[in-house]
């Protein structure tokens, strides 16, 4: 997790370990990295329950871009989705980004499950040439309103979500660490934890 070997300290109540079916892969189109991460067989019965509660949910997701000679991070996107299950109309909703704009209806446990347990971002652009892994957080309900509102906040500030350090940008480095590694240990509910193997840049 370092931000994600500092932040594998992040464990929540539970933390979520994905099985050999599971975890992450990267490709490089062109000049932009995209990291595809499937989580559904983590989503157990204790964490279906919960999104069956009717309570708001927040789904976090950290996609961390680091070099493989250091382990430092060189990348970050970050994604925050609410869920909510209307129980009278027993339907689920994800606000993808935690917007309402982007609200996906959803008639089913399954198809919510799959829905936030498996999903790709663009993690990184314009990296310089070497080899790189991802490593992921994804957090249930992680974070008090004070640290969400940041979080939003970081979100909307950033370039579609995500900022690059390895070509520039390291005055913005100091605010990004802060505010990712000062998150409560065990705040969240669930946490999995996926490393990509490594990919080139070329």
């Amino acid at each position: 997790m370092g931000l994600l070997g500092a932040l594998g300290l992040w464990l929540g109540l539970w933390t979520g370990v994905a099985s050999a079916q599971e975890g992450v892969t990267c490709r490089v189109e062109t000049s932009v990295v995209r990291c595809g991460v499937a989580l559904e067989g983590s989503f157990d019965a204790d964490v279906r329950k919960r999104l069956r509660s009717g309570f708001l949910n927040t789904l976090l997701v950290r996609v961390y871009i680091r070099r493989v000679s250091d382990g430092e991070p060189v990348a970050l996107t970050a994604r925050r989705n609410l869920q909510v299950y209307e129980l009278w109309d027993d339907v689920f909703y994800v606000y993808v980004g935690g917007s309402k704009e982007n609200a996906r209806p959803l008639p089913d446990l399954d198809s919510l499950v799959k829905a936030m347990a498996a999903f790709e971002l663009a993690a990184a652009e314009g990296l310089p040439s070497g080899d790189y892994y991802a490593d992921v957080i994804v957090e249930l309900n992680p974070l008090s309103d004070a640290e969400e509102a940041e979080i939003r906040s970081w979100i909307a500030r950033s370039r579609g979500g995500h900022r690059t350090f390895a070509t520039g940008d390291r005055s913005f480095f100091g605010t990004f660490v802060s505010l990712f590694m000062n998150i409560r240990p065990g705040s969240a509910e669930r946490t999995f934890r996926v490393q990509s193997p490594p990919f080139q840049v070329r």
